[in-house]
């Protein structure tokens, strides 16, 4: 059974098709075919607050279809620091209604 994982970066959002029995290196390497700038190496995804290693399957992490990932990459320093996760809100504009 296929299912489709989000992955929030910034303000921009990856959907992946992906299996349940997908390690999430799978994941990191379908972001990459965007961003060819990184490697699944320089990637982290995140659920909640738990950072995924590369070996875990969705299944065993208990990711449901069309769940929410966090993305962070390592910081090109050097220092093998990671970023911070920031996800940007839209921001809508209040709805007047004029009497």
């Amino acid at each position: 059974m296929s299912m489709f994982v989000r992955i929030k970066y910034e303000k921009t959002t990856f959907f992946i098709h992906a299996n349940p029995e997908d390690p999430i290196v799978n994941l990191k390497r379908e972001v990459c075919v965007t961003l060819t700038d990184e490697t699944p190496q320089t990637i982290r995804l995140l659920l909640g607050n738990q950072a995924l290693e590369d070996d875990e399957t969705l299944k065993g992490l208990n990711i449901a279809n069309n769940a929410v990932l966090f993305m962070c990459l390592q910081k090109k320093d050097g220092s093998g620091q990671w970023e911070e996760v920031n996800i940007y809100e839209p921001v809508y504009a209040a709805n007047e209604a004029s009497t």
